[in-house]
């Protein structure tokens, strides 16, 4: 069937109006075409997809669907951002784990335990002091850090010191009260290996 043929068995005659959006328009069509100039662009582009002369970067979607060069283009860039922030490297030690982000970025967890002696007076509270160990990959800068109370003695974290790429540093922990405690804490630091 060619396709004037397939025109007149719609039902459309060659002044026909066909509306037209612009990718962006919302609304009313941006422009009007008849549809025997619509037959010829489609009879022209049927000629030009059997030379093999318009391809450029499709990518298909699923069997059967093929998105235009420009929407091809733009999810081959998405693809290929993923793939470079995309975790390379997984491991870890006596220290955590680190997850190896390819665009550099570094992330470090860990969990540390120990003792502390909140017994410093510290105006009307008492503080004390647990060294959180190290991180189980390298940063190549001081990381930003979390560090979460998640068991064992009470207490509000009042601070974190002397983090550094290779440590997580000491956290200080302030109580009403003293008490030598055992405690459990969650650390996450976020840096650059690279």
């Amino acid at each position: 069937m060619t396709i004037d043929e397939l025109l007149a068995a719609a039902g459309l005659t060659a002044n026909d109006e066909i509306p037209i959006w612009d990718a962006e328009a919302t609304g009313e069509p941006t422009k009007k075409i008849t549809v025997q100039n619509f037959a010829s662009a489609v009879k022209t582009l049927a000629s030009l997809l059997g030379t093999g002369e318009i391809a450029n970067n499709l990518t298909t979607t699923t069997a059967g669907k093929v998105l235009d060069a420009r929407q091809g283009k733009a999810l081959n860039e998405a693809i290929t951002n993923v793939e470079q922030s995309a975790a390379y490297e997984y491991g870890s030690n006596n220290n955590g784990a680190y997850y190896k982000f390819k665009d550099g970025l570094l992330i470090c967890t860990k969990t540390s335990t120990g003792e502390i002696s909140v017994t410093s007076p510290w105006g009307n509270l008492y503080e004390g002091s647990l060294n959180l160990g190290n991180w189980p990959y390298s940063f190549i800068g001081t990381p930003y850090i979390s560090v979460a109370n998640v068991g064992g003695g009470g207490g509000m974290i009042e601070s974190v010191n002397n983090t550094s790429p290779t440590s997580c540093g000491t956290v200080w922990i302030t109580r009403p009260n003293t008490n030598t405690q055992t405690n459990y804490f969650h650390v996450i630091g976020i840096g650059r290996w690279k």
